[in-house]
């Protein structure tokens, strides 16, 4: 179990008049363009480091600033409509730093799965994660 969030951007003040200009024009689907939907942000999960969604990097570069800055123009909201703060945000994620990532669950799988066989994914040598900057990347864009 665990604890999805998403982002909702905050549209610029040049955003926003040509929002209205939009809506005056009844042009509904410009402004649901200008406006995107949720943007999936990342996974909390118990006993686990946070786990972010690279969004195929269509909002932020690879790294930490620029993530932090994209994230700062959003509001965040986790999966129950809590609203969370930029700051409780960022001090959650880094409250699971050392938590458990792929490689360390495979490293402990035969003490937590005692008798089971490894799955595949972590005997294939493929990645389903990567680091940037001391943040785990999914390598999927699909969460549950």
């Amino acid at each position: 179990m665990g604890t999805n969030y998403s982002l909702y951007k905050i549209p610029t003040w040049e955003e926003l008049e040509k929002i209205k200009s939009l809506i005056d024009e009844e042009n509904l689907l410009e402004v649901k363009r200008i406006i995107p939907d949720k943007i999936h942000i990342g996974k909390s999960s118990s006993g686990w480091e946070f786990l972010f969604n690279h969004n195929d990097w269509k909002y932020f570069d690879k790294s930490k600033k620029s993530l932090k800055d994209f994230v700062s123009q959003c509001n965040i909201e986790d999966e129950y409509g809590r609203i969370i703060s930029n700051d409780d945000f960022w001090n959650m994620v880094e409250s699971k730093k050392g938590g458990l990532n792929s490689e360390r669950y495979a490293e402990k799988w035969d003490e937590i799965h005692p008798n089971q066989p490894k799955p595949y994914y972590m005997t294939s040598g493929r990645k389903n994660e990567i680091e940037v900057d001391g943040l785990r990347f999914s390598m999927s864009t699909e969460f549950s």
